[in-house]
């Protein structure tokens, strides 16, 4: 696929299972303990919810998903670890942005549901501080306990939507997830450099998890 950006150009730089049922006291030898109606004393009542007559469920806790799914990550909710730093965009309403104040320290980590099970893509909002040095522009992204990955963000002076991809590969990155609660997108600090008194580092803005390879984000929080 071919990575699409959408520019958004800024004036300025960055702001039990059923258990057995327990006995019951003060039964008298040879009585049936249980609550069925044979000999023993177990209890021979079905533990789910479903409508037969065995033990298991048969409810699919982790359905295939039917339609695009998106799930938006909040950087005001994630986890901050110093010097990642977080702030809120004067430029682009009701988006925050994360950013390194030190080369290669610091974290975000962002817990998120997701609702179906499927493979899943990636879309964040990237600005690169362009100057005449060459302009440091990587993250490194896991999610949930997988591989660490370099992102290398593009949008030279203004906000452009990055596609999650390997360097110099048009094939996206691809996480299969499994439905439910609990997964973490963590994105550690990448390289930062100074220019005077200014710092030089690249920030991450929304970002877009989504189960359709072919979907694109139209606007800056495409949530």
């Amino acid at each position: 696929m071919t990575k699409t950006a959408l520019a958004l150009v800024l004036a300025c730089g960055l702001a039990g299972c059923g258990n057995e049922s327990p006995p019951v006291l003060g039964a008298g030898p040879g009585s049936d303990a249980g609550s069925d109606s044979d000999a023993d004393s177990d209890s021979d009542t079905d533990s789910d919810s479903d409508s037969d007559s065995n033990s298991d469920s048969d409810s699919d806790s982790d359905a295939d998903c039917i339609d695009t799914q998106q799930i938006p990550i909040d950087w005001s909710e994630a986890t901050i670890v110093d010097p990642m730093h977080v702030e809120e965009s004067t430029q682009i309403e009701n988006m925050f942005y994360i950013l390194t104040w030190e080369a290669y320290a610091g974290s975000a980590v962002a817990t998120f549901e997701v609702p179906c099970h499927d493979t899943w893509y990636v879309w964040g909002a990237g600005f690169v501080m362009a100057n005449e040095m060459a302009a440091p522009n990587d993250f490194t992204v896991r999610v949930d306990g997988g591989d660490e990955l370099t992102w290398l963000l593009t949008g030279e002076n203004e906000w452009l939507w990055n596609l999650f991809s390997p360097e110099g590969d048009e094939s996206p990155f691809e996480f299969e997830m499994a439905s439910g609660p609990g997964h973490t997108f963590t994105v550690y600090g990448g390289d930062s450099t100074t220019m005077g008194p200014n710092l030089i580092a690249p920030a991450l803005g929304d970002v877009v998890l989504v189960n359709d390879p072919e979907w694109t984000p139209s606007l800056f929080g495409g949530k």
